[in-house]
């Protein structure tokens, strides 16, 4: 990929998550919870809990099998054998109200495929005998490919996720990871599941508000966003703010050219 292509992708990744940030009448941050991968009976994952954040509003909804068994007065112990009835309680409500959001613009982490993503709600929802209602790709949008378009591909290490909270000091005390979030779903721990999905729907507004806003910190140097050729560290240290002023007073003062040695002390 050459470096015009790749300045593209930046300013075009840098310029939806600000439009996302700044006009958030319509904007839904969703994250879920779900059992384990390697389930041993097979089975795809069961849905734990869903959380979906107004960004205009900050008001969360949330629909869990902990909430739904506290509705149905199913006791903890009993909830196990309850699953299925819990799950499709859970799923009901969020297919509900994707029903009348479905043309809102949804900031998710890479919920992408049938493993995780919005084809693994709609397939679990399929099983249980329910008929899931689909939104447009076009307004899906993905703030872990985002962030690696606007600062490089190695903006951070893996888990990208739980490490950008790190590093920003913004993880949210009730998160857990995804094999956490299943380990407390197999010993009944399903309240703190809950809470846990909650969080996430916080932690990624704060990624989209920091980035948004050129706060975030990454592992990333200016010139990954233009690439590593020569032109493209040409383009980034043309973009440094001293750099920039040196322009600008070698311009008042009709200096004609910058000293190389500035640039590559840079």
């Amino acid at each position: 990929m050459n470096t015009k292509d790749i300045k593209k992708i930046y300013e075009q990744a840098t310029e939806t998550i600000l439009d996302l940030y700044t006009h958030p009448d319509h904007v839904l941050i969703i994250h879920y919870s779900c059992s384990s991968f390697h389930d041993k009976n097979e089975k795809s994952p069961r849905i734990i809990s869903i959380a979906i954040r107004k960004l205009n509003s900050r008001q969360t909804e949330s629909y869990s099998i902990a909430y739904f068994a506290e509705l149905e007065k199913i006791y903890v112990d009993d909830i196990e054998s309850n699953y299925e009835f819990l799950e499709k309680k859970l799923l009901d409500k969020y297919f509900e109200f994707q029903e009348t959001h479905k043309t809102f613009k949804w900031v998710h982490w890479n919920m992408k495929d049938i493993n995780f993503g919005f084809k693994a709600l709609n397939h679990r929802y399929r099983v249980l005998g329910g008929k899931p209602n689909e939104i447009d790709d076009k307004n899906k949008y993905d703030l872990s490919k985002l962030l690696k378009d606007k600062y490089g591909d190695n903006y951070i290490d893996h888990p990208k996720f739980e490490k950008i909270l790190d590093k920003n000091l913004l993880k949210s005390v009730l998160f857990l990871n995804g094999a956490e979030e299943a380990k407390y779903f197999e010993t009944k721990h399903y309240m703190r599941v809950s809470q846990s999905t909650m969080c996430k729907v916080n932690d990624l507004e704060n990624l989209l508000k920091y980035s948004a806003k050129d706060e975030l910190k990454t592992n990333s140097k200016n010139f990954n966003k233009y690439g590593k050729t020569v032109q493209g560290i040409t383009d980034a240290i043309s973009e440094h703010w001293i750099v920039k002023v040196i322009l600008l007073i070698a311009g008042v003062c009709g200096i004609t050219g910058v000293i190389m040695g500035v640039l590559v002390f840079l």
